[in-house]
């Protein structure tokens, strides 16, 4: 089903000439196994507002709105990474700021439009490895983290093109030249169909930004923040379902957040959500063996309620069950000598 709620989607990657980051691409204008819900794991080191710069003088705030900032040495740190894509359209070099998943030693897991210009030039593509990018921009401490691409993968349903899209196969996968940095450890993901109930906790982190207005600023530098997002509600899965002009019931059911499903949507109304600069980042929620497994990436946000805070209403994750063949089949297919796991799939 064609998802055609026009003025309300937009994708999440942030397009920036400097790391201050300014205006966006618009691409069409504008179980939990029963156990109770849960809250992640607040251990010492995980997240607080002692996550400052060394120096400089700057104290993170921007990764996702209403989120809490994540420290270096917090598990959530060492398996999420900050990627840039520099490229040139219309004549004019652009950046583009995305969030990904380590997978492996040298594999990340991202949205396809945040490296859809970079298939055939996968070094227009960098991946970082810190939790405070905008802190070691400042500190001139950034290139030392940075790993180059050294192949990228696009899902092939992904239409970078389309004027009205079905959102199809927004997943890809980089390949970075070597590996991380020997303290980060690669993000599980989720390898069999799960029921989200209703107000189940979905953890989300990104590097996007704190204010829910996408076309105002970040709020403040850039960095790795958490948040906890429940699923969306019936009264928003049957809205949604009304706008997109689903005619049947298996129509509507897209946006019930069954298995089998290729989108996993989340409640933003609560004050927490993905926006800009989230793209590619993972939604994580426990496995019935209780431990945290990527289950979504961060794709794109929808408010048909109010145009001026796009980011305060629903966002979509895409699946990663849903498209376990294709990445696993990437996976392999991008494995080599550096690479240290022979499946991302817990």
């Amino acid at each position: 089903m064609e998802l055609r709620i026009s003025n309300i989607f937009l994708f999440l990657s942030f397009l920036s000439l400097t790391m201050a980051c300014s205006s966006q691409r618009d691409s069409q204008n504008a179980s939990a196994g029963g156990e109770s819900p849960y809250t992640w794991e607040r251990e010492e080191g995980d997240q607080g507002e002692s996550a400052e710069c060394q120096s400089g003088g700057v104290s993170p705030s921007v990764g996702i709105v209403g989120g809490e900032p994540v420290l270096q040495n917090s598990w959530v740190s060492k398996g999420v990474v900050f990627i840039i894509q520099d490229y040139t359209e219309y004549g004019n070099r652009h950046s583009s700021i995305c969030t990904g998943s380590l997978i492996d030693k040298n594999l990340v897991l991202t949205a396809a439009h945040c490296v859809d210009r970079s298939q055939s030039s996968p070094s227009n593509v960098s991946v970082y490895f810190t939790s405070q990018p905008e802190c070691e921009s400042v500190n001139n401490t950034l290139e030392s983290k940075k790993r180059k691409a050294s192949a990228v993968r696009i899902h092939p349903l992904w239409d970078p093109l389309s004027s009205q899209t079905t959102n199809r196969g927004d997943v890809a996968l980089v390949r970075i030249s070597g590996q991380a940095p020997s303290a980060y450890n690669p993000l599980k993901l989720s390898a069999q169909f799960q029921s989200i109930p209703d107000g189940f906790p979905i953890l989300i982190t990104g590097f996007g930004m704190v204010n829910p207005d996408y076309y105002g600023d970040f709020g403040g530098p850039i960095s790795l923040r958490i948040g906890e997002v429940p699923p969306i509600t019936s009264a928003e899965q049957r809205y949604l379902a009304e706008l997109s002009g689903a005619q049947t019931p298996a129509e509507a059911a897209e946006f019930q957040n069954l298995p089998g499903n290729e989108m996993i949507y989340i409640d933003q109304t609560k004050g927490q959500g993905i926006c800009g600069g989230d793209s590619g980042g993972p939604s994580i929620t426990k496995n019935t063996a209780g431990q945290f497994v990527v289950t979504g990436v961060a794709s794109f946000v929808m408010n048909p309620l109010n145009n001026n805070a796009l980011c305060a209403y629903v966002a979509a994750h895409t699946s990663v069950v849903y498209h376990k063949d294709w990445i696993e089949s990437a996976f392999l297919s991008l494995r080599n000598s550096d690479s240290s796991l022979m499946t991302p799939y817990q």
